[in-house]
């Protein structure tokens, strides 16, 4: 009865004393309005605060595939300053860069696949470097865009190598899974540890002698080597014509020596 009472009064005021009645109201439309202008500075800060979040994310997400892309990089760029070696190259003649696709066990056993192939100047027969110059193996089929190398470490696979500090000639094949096996004769005096050295500018260490097995009494032994450096981690390879080379090198000591 009291509320209807006051809200009849308020009417009757509304009706008759407009000015007393917006007079008196005033002071709670004021509040009402301070306090909806509040809730919506309250709502927008909200909204900010999910905006800025939102925002933050997006930064972490990109500064994280900057770090990666960095990380990329700075993993290409060793790999291709190993390649090349001190000297800025594998070897003295100039050398085509191909990034390795693919290995074993994705790519047949001892073989890598190139990104470069004959649009590349990728030939047949060009033989493969690693890192510091050292040779892993031959093109033995091209592509347009691609190639694939037999590493020497292929079964059957030969190299002439030299071994040890006085240069022992020796014939050295590959066995599968990136290693070397030979024979040689026992009087040679081979010990575990030796270098075996490949011939390029130089005598390049190819690998080590990890073990000689064989009867006693027999007059060889079975030379087991093991490769300096491990070709299915390369993520570079060098190529170079080292026949045409060669062959050009000879061609002109010969016409000059006449």
């Amino acid at each position: 009865m009291i509320a209807f009472s006051a809200v009849l009064l308020l009417a009757l005021c509304r009706i008759f004393l407009p000015g007393f009645f917006l007079a008196a109201t005033m002071p709670f439309v004021r509040t009402g309005d301070a306090v909806s202008a509040s809730f919506a500075r309250t709502l927008s800060g909200f909204g900010n605060t999910e905006a800025l979040a939102a925002a933050k994310q997006e930064l972490i997400r990109q500064n994280d595939a900057l770090a990666v892309e960095n990380r990329t990089l700075a993993d290409q760029v060793s790999s291709l300053s190993a390649l090349l070696g001190a000297s800025g190259s594998p070897a003295a003649s100039p050398a085509i860069i191909a990034a390795v696709l693919a290995r074993p066990p994705v790519s047949p056993y001892d073989s890598l696949i190139i990104a470069g192939g004959a649009r590349d100047g990728i030939a047949d027969g060009m033989e493969a470097f690693g890192n510091g110059g050292v040779p892993i193996g031959f093109v033995s089929s091209v592509a347009g865009s691609f190639a694939r190398i037999t590493l020497y470490t292929a079964p059957r696979e030969s190299l002439a190598v030299w071994v040890g500090g006085s240069h022992t000639p020796l014939t050295i094949t590959g066995v599968g899974g990136g290693a070397f096996t030979a024979s040689a004769p026992r009087s040679a005096g081979f010990t575990d540890g030796e270098t075996v050295y490949a011939p390029g500018p130089g005598a390049i260490p190819i690998g080590v002698i990890g073990s000689l097995t064989g009867a006693a009494a027999s007059p060889t032994v079975t030379v087991h080597i093991v490769p300096v450096a491990n070709p299915f981690s390369l993520a570079y390879v060098a190529l170079r014509d080292v026949g045409s080379a060669l062959t050009g090198a000879l061609s002109c000591a010969s016409s000059t020596a006449l």
